[in-house]
């Protein structure tokens, strides 16, 4: 989801690490079930849960060379009851968002200085 839809969706502010249960996944890599988001002063605008109906939460930190470089979030209007199955897909989609975050990044550092050498090339006078 991107552009005006996601800001309507998920308006744009800032938490901190302390202040969200994103956070808290991230801070202390590790996943986070919450089955009940109004029992638990982690999670943040209990009016947009409610206003879609959910009420679950579960966050799974994605760790890349050791850091953390993302938090997948789920949420569901009933509490999650993952089994293997579930466990072992939802590990191996995690694994695989931390190998393409971890190329984009690679991606885009080897892309930036050719950027820059395009930009020097296109301002110089022929």
């Amino acid at each position: 989801m991107s552009g005006e839809l996601a800001e309507v969706a998920f308006p744009t502010r800032t938490l901190t690490f302390e202040g969200s249960a994103v956070g808290w996944v991230a801070q202390h890599r590790e996943r986070l079930h919450v089955p009940e988001v109004f029992a638990d002063a982690r999670i943040a605008g209990y009016e947009w849960w409610r206003r879609r109906g959910v009420r679950s939460f579960l966050g799974v930190p994605i760790l890349s060379e050791a850091a953390v470089v993302a938090v997948l979030v789920l949420s569901a209007p009933e509490p999650f009851a993952l089994g293997r199955d579930e466990h072992e897909l939802l590990a191996s989609f995690v694994a695989q968002a931390a190998v393409a975050i971890r190329n984009a990044r690679l991606y885009e550092a080897s892309e930036r200085p050719r950027r820059r050498a395009g930009r020097r090339a296109s301002s110089s006078p022929m």
